[in-house]
């Protein structure tokens, strides 16, 4: 949202275009977070099952449907 805000602002005249490319890289840097933050997360939920033991081969298909390439 603040993307579109700042969007707008220029073409009001009221912002530079640094400001949009500022607000393009802030929006790429959170959503690079909540990748890594989400694989991390999964990473963490795969060793603790497979350390206690109870890591399946559902879990892995499960894993692996979700990961596969969309056509």
């Amino acid at each position: 949202m603040a993307l579109i805000a700042t969007e707008k602002s220029v073409q009001g005249g009221e912002r530079a275009n640094l400001d949009v490319l500022d607000a393009q890289q802030r929006l790429v840097g959170t959503k690079r977070d909540l990748i890594e933050a989400q694989h991390r997360w999964l990473m963490t939920w795969v060793n603790i099952h497979f350390q206690a033991g109870l890591l399946s081969e559902v879990d892995i298909e499960r894993l692996s449907q979700i990961f596969a390439p969309r056509i």
